[in-house]
């Protein structure tokens, strides 16, 4: 299972970017906890530093289809 907090609106990216890949791999749930305080900080204009990055060469999927079961 992947959790994270996130503590400030710049970390929301890279937190839920992980998040769906990590869910997808593990066949299990991702939670992103929001404390109430950072859900009312602004977000700052991001600049290149705060891009991130791939970490596979492989293409991103879109595709959303369910898993198939084994037998």
């Amino acid at each position: 299972m992947y959790v994270q907090t996130i503590l400030s609106p710049e970390q929301a990216k890279a937190v839920v970017d992980a998040a769906f890949p990590t869910a997808r791999v593990r066949l299990g749930p991702s939670v992103i906890v929001i404390p109430h305080d950072v859900q009312g900080m602004k977000m700052p204009e991001l600049t290149p530093q705060n891009w991130v990055s791939r970490s596979s060469s492989a293409a991103p999927s879109i595709a959303i289809v369910p898993v198939k079961a084994r037998s």
